[in-house]
């Protein structure tokens, strides 16, 4: 029997915040804080995370990241502002 790729490929970045893993504490995902990770993406409405996940069996991400995702207040918060993704700002400079 033979593994799906996405299970057995190395990922070298948070799925959620987009950095690189050797930036901070990673934690591994299993099974059941996947499921949770599908439940909190569809709150957040973001179903490309979602169908990303469904593949997985294990998935590294930062253990901050873990935490802001899941956190029922935070979700309540981004869909008000309008805001479900979990991607650090970016700095944008005007050159005047």
């Amino acid at each position: 029997m033979s593994t799906p790729a996405s299970t057995t490929s190395v990922i070298n970045e948070c799925f959620i915040c987009h950095s690189s893993l050797s930036e901070c504490e990673v934690v591994i995902v299993k099974e059941r804080g996947i499921r949770t990770f599908i439940k909190s993406s569809a709150n957040r409405t973001l179903q490309a995370n979602e169908r990303l996940l469904k593949t997985l069996t294990v998935v590294p991400v930062h253990n901050a990241c873990q935490k802001k995702y899941n956190n029922p207040k935070l979700i309540a918060a981004a869909i008000r502002h309008g805001d479900t993704d979990l991607r650090k700002p970016t700095v944008q400079l005007a050159i005047y």
